[in-house]
């Protein structure tokens, strides 16, 4: 017990001698890329920035588009998120909870019974969970999933927040956010008829040039 606690007592002096202040926010990524089809399921990774002696979170992925509704036009799939397949940021995640608050919004959220948190470090512990959205097959535009910062939970085993939130807070409200873009994919048929229509109409074109020149 002690060798555990002077590890962790080692490491949060290491964060707060050389940890990155670069990258300070809830970070939102799409790991399959920026651009889908309706109807295609969308994954958002949710990672937490460096920080230690984290006793529980809880992050609010709010859910929006450029057109049309939350929960008809697009929507959270169900469940609407599990935790982090690898790197989750406790030791394991039976406590996690993915629970929808409404159409747009989903709250993520689990703790530690642990006297001392863990030092969270990117790349190494840094996964919250994996959020699922998905689109009508009518809907085309973009679509974001971003962290509300101002409910942010970050807090140590006490109920204190960690060391860093105010900065984790604003950060988040900055650049805690990810958008995707969702784009119809014309039918097959559709686009030879589209090809065929411009071919006729360059045709038409230069038989009427022809013409006038003659």
């Amino acid at each position: 017990m002690n060798s555990q606690k002077t590890l962790s007592l080692t490491l949060l002096t290491l964060v707060a001698l050389f940890g990155s202040t670069d990258a300070a926010e809830v970070t939102v990524l799409s790991p399959n890329g920026s651009s889908f089809a309706p109807g295609e399921q969308i994954e958002f990774r949710v990672t937490l920035p460096e920080l230690s002696n984290l006793g529980s979170y809880e992050t609010i992925g709010v859910l929006t588009g450029s057109n049309g509704s939350a929960g008809v036009q697009y929507f959270f799939e169900a469940p609407p998120a599990v935790p982090a397949a690898s790197k989750y940021v406790f030791d394991n995640s039976d406590t996690f909870l993915a629970n929808p608050i409404d159409a747009a919004r989903v709250s993520l959220s689990d703790f530690t019974l642990a006297g001392m948190g863990p030092v969270v470090f990117t790349d190494v512990n840094d996964g919250i969970a994996s959020v699922f959205v998905n689109t009508a097959s009518t809907f085309s535009g973009e679509i974001t999933l971003s962290i509300d910062a101002a409910n942010l939970v970050l807090d140590q085993p006490d109920g204190t927040p960690v060391s860093n939130f105010a900065t984790i807070q604003s950060d988040t409200a900055a650049r805690g956010f990810a958008t995707v873009t969702v784009t119809a994919i014309p039918e097959p048929g559709v686009s030879l008829l589209a090809f065929l229509a411009g071919m006729f109409t360059v045709a038409r074109r230069g038989r009427r040039t022809k013409r006038v020149v003659n």
